[in-house]
């Protein structure tokens, strides 16, 4: 929370289970390759790395083992084959996967006969499973890469690929078995209302108000049972993105979970928090696709009770990647309380760092400082005389020490109030020091009420879509 303006955001402490929450409804399922021999598939690699296909044993009979290597650099391997597959209107790729290997990326293409466009899923700093895995890549996590000309969605399949990218980079080996195409049900036009129950309510306060989005009305529990529970019904099988829930701001859960189920007896976990603190809470579930949803709430903020002003469903876009989860917070929130490219604008940078070493950090035109690649940024916030000021508010210019030495500074200017952020590195390759000053001064003629505020927060510089070998933003 950043002053008396910003909404209060439960996002602390969180656990989130990523990736095929619940077992999948299909109405065919095709066997596009077991693995039994590795016959037609081939090996691809950029200058400098190296990829090898074995045949080894699989989760049942054998596998595809890929063996790679990026030899201290960046670049990709691809593991790639010819199909003749027509998609059905909804479907699903899925297979087993595990590894001996560092985290990168992993990368399910979809190359199209015609128009050579390519459909992918990008999954981002994946972990490989030491033990089999279950991976499902639907439809609607397909994202169009590259081509002659983009449709709206793939219809045929010329060649699939698995592709592993640099992230940490380094070798090791993945295991693939038990590929296959799932044929799913259409989704709907519209979804059906849920259908809201609860452990207890309060009269006046049943379930169902939640949906309304009226503010004035609520659900609210029973005083007595500490643990109490709230839960949606969509009536069908469906997909979502995550929950927006508004507390009430003395009744709130200090300690919840969300657990996902098709027949409301086997339950999955797929979220929990043990650090709420009221106000709104964003609950991100990639993935998310189910019959039933429960709020699953364990410690009351006064022990008297939980009480939700309005819980919404949200898309499936709202989870698409960590970037459009808090570009749809931003959106909600107070200007200034979050990086500008979340705004879809662009903030442009400079580079801070010691000569000759590997490591450097970045300063962004607002003042905030990305103190290595990848990393935490340090971003400044001052509350003046009970209001808080951000990098909107505080019309930031920039400048060089003595006009021309690389020691770039940032200064805030709002009123006779003055914030200049000033960076620079020091000491030898390899063990250099990052500095950040901050000077804060009031040139006028009467004392202010003033606190400096240095947020470290989980946002690059870098936005989102300048992908210098990375990807920017969260």
């Amino acid at each position: 929370m950043l002053g008396g303006r910003a909404q209060r955001i439960s996002a602390a402490a969180v656990v989130v289970v990523v990736g095929c929450l619940v077992p999948t409804l299909a109405r065919a399922v095709q066997t596009l390759d077991e693995f039994e021999d590795v016959r037609g598939w081939g090996a691809q690699a950029s200058p400098g790395a190296s990829l090898e296909i074995a045949q080894d044993g699989g989760k049942t009979g054998n596998a595809m083992r890929l063996d790679f290597d990026f030899r201290g650099g960046g670049g990709f391997v691809i593991a790639r084959k010819a199909f003749a597959l027509t998609l059905p209107s909804n479907f699903a790729f899925t297979f087993d996967i595990r590894g001996d290997a560092p985290p990168n990326l992993l990368e399910i293409k979809i190359i199209e006969p015609t128009n050579d466009n390519v459909w992918w899923r990008v999954m981002r700093d994946f972990t490989f499973p030491k033990e089999w895995q279950h991976v499902v890549v639907k439809k609607s996590r397909l994202e169009y890469a590259w081509g002659k000309k983009q449709t709206a969605a793939p219809k045929k399949v010329a060649f699939l690929e698995i592709a592993i990218t640099t992230g940490e980079g380094g070798k090791g080996s993945v295991w693939i078995d038990d590929l296959k195409l799932e044929e799913r049900e259409a989704p709907s036009r519209a979804d059906l209302p849920p259908v809201v129950t609860a452990s207890t309510f309060a009269p006046g306060h049943e379930p169902r108000l939640i949906l309304d989005q009226d503010p004035q009305t609520s659900w609210r529990s029973g005083e007595l049972a500490a643990e109490q529970w709230l839960q949606l019904d969509f009536q069908k099988r469906r997909e979502y993105g995550g929950l927006i829930v508004d507390w009430d701001p003395e009744h709130y859960a200090t300690s919840y979970r969300v657990q996902v189920s098709d027949d409301a007896e086997s339950w999955t976990l797929a979220y929990a928090s043990t650090a709420g603190s009221g106000g709104r809470s964003y609950v991100y579930l990639p993935d998310g696709e189910s019959r039933y949803v429960r709020l699953e709430l364990l410690q009351a903020s006064q022990g008297k009770g939980y009480e939700i002003r309005s819980l919404a469903v949200q898309p499936i876009a709202f989870s698409m990647s960590p970037n459009q989860f808090f570009e749809a917070i931003a959106a909600s929130g107070f200007r200034g309380t979050y990086p500008k490219y979340f705004t879809g604008r662009q903030s442009y940078w400079t580079v801070v760092g010691a000569d000759d070493d590997d490591k450097e950090a970045l300063i962004s035109e607002e003042g905030i400082l990305e103190v290595d690649k990848g990393a935490f940024s340090i971003e400044p916030f001052l509350y003046l005389d009970g209001a808080l000021v951000t990098w909107s508010d505080a019309q930031p210019a920039q400048a060089l020490a003595g006009t021309s030495l690389p020691i770039p500074s940032v200064t805030w200017q709002q009123g006779d109030v003055h914030l200049k952020i000033e960076a620079f590195a020091g000491g030898a390759p390899g063990a250099s020091v990052l500095y950040a000053r901050y000077d804060l001064e009031n040139r006028g003629d009467r004392l202010r009420d003033l606190d400096l505020f240095l947020a470290l927060r989980p946002f690059q510089v870098l936005p989102p879509w300048q992908s210098l070998n990375m990807i920017g933003g969260v």
